[in-house]
C-alpha cells in the first residue's frame, strides 16, 4: 500500500468516473442564416466595389470579397448581439407611433427635405383604414394607387375659391366665397411674387360660380382669362378695340352705365384695360371712377325696384396695382394724371367700400407696394394674404397682419406661396396653384431673345443714321439725303441729336463758332447745345412730352405730368431741350 501511495504521489490521479467526450455543438438554423446573411451582405456589394475599382479584375476581387465576407459572416453574430439593443428600441419606436395613429410622424421623419428644410416634399396622404384581415391586400393596393395633390388647378367646386394647398397640413385650402363677400381682401408682394396667379384664379372660381366681376388691369396682362371662361368681356379705350379683339367693349363714361348693367345682370367678369388710354390717362380716371359708381348705382337702383323682395348680387371689384390708383400721396402713383383726377376715383372707391357689407359688392386691392397705398383704402379688408416682400417699409406694414416669426421669412418666401390672414384662427402658409390661363407677366427671359433674334437679318449699326423710306422697308443713305433718285424726299425731317454731325477725321472737323446756329442762320437749329443747368429728356420723355404738349400747348405743364424715377414731374431745368424738341417737330412756333 505505500508503495501504491508513494506512486501516485508522482503523477496525476486518474478519475474513477468514466470520461466524457466532447460531443459538436447542436445545429442552429437562425444561427446559419445570421452568418449567410451577413456574408452575402459584405461579399456582393465587395465584389463589385472592388471590380469597379481594378478596372475590371473580377476574379481577384471576388478572391478579396469572399475573403471578407468569411469574416463578417464568422464575425457577425456577435456583432449582431452588439447592436440588437438598438435595432430592438427602433422597431418598438416605430411600433408605438403605429399603434398612436402618428403615422404623419412617421411621414415626416422619413422625408429628406424635412430634415433640410423643415417642409415635407410630398404632402401627407392617410391611409385607407383596414376593415378586416381579408380586406389588407386590397386596402394596400388602394392606398398604394392614392399620390399627393399636384400643385395645379384642381376643378373648381360649387361655392370655394380654388386657391392652393396648406403646406402645414398637405390639405386642400380652398376657402367658401361666402367667407369673402363683404368683407375684402389684400393681395400683397413684391413684383413676381405671384398676385397675378393669385388674381387669376379668383376670377376662374368666381365665373364658375356665376359671380360677376369687374377687373381693374394695370398692366394688361389678364386679357388670356378669355381663352379658358365663355363669360369674360374686355373693356377700354375705343381706339383699342381692333388690336384688342373680340368681345371688347369701347368704353367712355357715357356707357359706364350700360355697361355695368350687362355686367351684374348676366354675370359677367368685365376686364378694364387701363393703359388702352394711355394717351390719355385723365380720361382713363374718369372712366374707371364713372364705372365703379355705375356698379354701386345699379346695385341700389335694384334694391329699391324690387322693394327687397329679390336676393341681392354679389359682386367683385378687384384692382391690380391699386397703389397707382388711391395712393397715400399722389406723388407716389406711377400714373401721370391731375390731382383732380385722384380725387375722382377716391370717391369712387369710397363709395364701393361703403356698399360693400350690406349690399355684396366686395373690393380686392392688389398692390406690390403697401407702403404706398392709402392706408384707408385697406382698413376695412379683413383678409389678407402676404407673399414675399423685399423692402423693409413694406415688411414693416405687414406686422399689422402677421407674426413676428412670420414676418421674419417674408424676404425668403419662394414665387407662389403666401401667408393668408382671415380664413382660420392663425395665419395660414399656402403654396397656391397655378392658373390655367395663359401667364404674360412673366419676366423676360434668354429664351425671349433667342426667339426675337434667332435666324433673324438685322439692322447693321452702320444703318442707325439712316432712316426707313415711308412705304418700304428700304433705308436711305444718311450722306444721300439731299439727292436720291428715285426715292420720296422728306422735309422737315427734325433732327434730336446733341452730338453735332460731321463727317470726315477729328483733324478736319473746324471749330464751332462761339455762336449759336441759331445766330448764325436765323432759322431753328439743327443741333440742341445744353447749358451747364440744362437737363435733357429721355427717347420715352419725349414721346410724352409731344403728346400732352398737344393737350395743353404749354410746356412746363407738359413736363410737370411727365414723372421722373422719384415719381416727381419733371422741373425747369428740362425746359429749354423740351422747347426745341417741339420746335424741331413743328408743334411750337420759335419764340413762342
Amino acid at each position: 500500500m505505500t508503495r501504491e501511495i508513494q506512486h501516485s504521489s508522482g503523477r496525476r490521479r486518474q478519475s474513477s468516473l468514466p470520461a466524457v467526450v466532447p460531443s459538436t455543438p447542436p445545429f442552429d438554423p437562425e444561427l446559419l442564416r445570421l452568418r449567410v446573411n451577413y456574408f452575402g451582405l459584405t461579399a456582393v456589394p465587395s465584389t463589385l466595389l472592388l471590380t469597379a475599382m481594378t478596372g475590371g479584375q473580377f476574379g481577384e476581387s471576388a478572391l478579396v470579397a469572399v475573403l471578407l465576407g468569411g469574416a463578417a459572416g464568422y464575425f457577425g453574430p456577435k456583432l449582431h448581439r452588439k447592436i440588437a439593443p438598438g435595432m430592438r428600441v427602433a422597431g418598438q419606436a416605430l411600433a408605438y407611433l403605429g399603434r398612436n395613429h402618428s403615422v404623419r410622424t412617421r411621414h415626416r421623419l422619413l422625408d429628406k427635405n424635412w430634415w433640410l428644410t423643415g417642409e415635407v416634399s410630398i404632402p401627407y396622404v392617410p391611409l385607407a383604414p383596414v376593415a378586416a384581415p381579408g380586406k389588407k391586400r386590397q386596402a394596400i393596393e388602394q392606398a398604394a394607387q392614392r399620390t399627393a395633390p399636384a400643385p395645379t388647378t384642381t376643378p373648381t367646386k360649387k361655392g370655394l375659391i380654388t386657391w392652393g394647398t396648406s403646406v402645414q397640413f398637405g390639405k386642400r385650402f380652398d376657402p367658401p366665397f361666402n367667407q369673402l363677400f363683404g368683407r375684402g381682401a389684400l393681395f400683397t408682394g413684391t413684383q413676381g411674387a405671384g398676385k397675378s396667379n393669385l388674381i387669376a384664379l379668383t376670377v376662374i372660381s368666381a365665373a364658375r360660380n356665376d359671380i360677376p366681376v369687374f377687373l381693374v388691369d394695370y398692366k394688361n396682362e389678364f386679357y388670356t382669362l378669355r381663352d379658358v371662361l365663355p363669360n369674360v368681356v374686355l373693356c377700354g379705350h375705343p381706339s383699342f378695340a381692333q388690336h384688342a379683339g373680340s368681345p371688347y367693349y369701347p368704353l367712355t363714361k357715357d356707357d359706364a352705365a350700360e355697361f355695368a348693367a350687362a355686367i351684374m345682370e348676366n354675370g359677367w367678369q368685365a376686364i378694364f384695360n387701363v393703359r388702352s388710354y394711355r394717351h390719355d390717362l385723365d380720361e382713363m380716371a374718369e372712366v374707371l371712377a364713372a364705372m365703379l359708381r355705375a356698379i354701386v348705382d345699379w346695385t341700389l337702383e335694384q334694391d329699391d325696384q324690387e322693394d327687397g323682395d329679390a336676393p341681392r348680387i354679389p359682386g367683385l371689384v378687384i384692382t391690380d396695382e391699386a397703389h397707382n390708383m388711391v395712393p397715400e400721396k399722389p406723388e407716389l402713383s406711377a400714373l401721370p394724371i391731375e390731382a383732380k383726377s385722384f380725387k375722382l376715383l377716391k370717391k369712387a372707391y369710397v363709395d364701393v367700400a361703403n356698399a360693400g357689407r350690406s349690399f355684396g359688392l366686395t373690393m380686392i386691392m392688389a398692390t406690390q407696394r403697401l407702403a404706398n397705398i392709402a392706408k384707408w383704402s385697406v382698413a376695412n379688408l379683413q383678409i389678407q394674404v402676404i407673399m414675399r416682400q423685399d423692402l423693409i417699409n413694406d415688411i414693416e406694414r405687414c406686422k399689422e397682419y402677421v407674426g413676428a416669426e412670420q414676418i421674419k421669412v417674408l424676404p425668403d418666401l419662394p414665387a407662389g406661396k403666401g401667408f393668408v390672414k382671415g380664413l382660420s384662427k392663425s395665419p395660414m402658409l399656402v403654396q397656391f396653384d397655378e392658373q390655367e390661363a395663359r401667364h404674360v407677366s412673366k419676366t423676360p427671359d434668354l429664351s425671349n431673345l433667342k426667339k426675337r433674334y434667332h435666324n433673324k437679318k438685322r439692322l447693321p449699326p452702320g444703318r442707325v443714321l439712316s432712316r426707313r423710306i415711308e412705304g418700304t422697308n428700304e433705308y436711305e443713305n444718311p450722306h444721300d439725303r439731299d439727292s436720291n433718285p428715285g426715292r420720296p424726299e422728306i422735309k422737315n425731317r427734325p433732327n434730336l441729336s446733341v452730338v453735332p454731325p460731321h463727317t470726315g477725321t477729328p483733324e478736319d472737323v473746324p471749330e464751332m463758332d462761339a455762336q449759336s446756329p441759331a445766330e448764325r442762320t436765323g432759322l431753328v437749329p439743327d443741333v440742341f447745345i445744353p447749358g451747364p443747368d440744362d437737363l435733357l429728356l429721355s427717347g420715352v420723355q419725349i414721346r410724352l412730352l409731344k403728346v400732352f404738349y398737344e393737350d395743353c400747348k404749354n410746356v412746363r405743364k407738359s413736363l410737370q405730368q411727365i414723372r421722373d424715377e422719384k415719381g416727381q414731374g419733371l422741373g425747369s431745368r428740362y425746359a429749354k431741350h423740351a422747347s426745341f424738341i417741339l420746335e424741331q417737330s413743328g408743334l411750337k412756333k420759335r419764340g413762342a
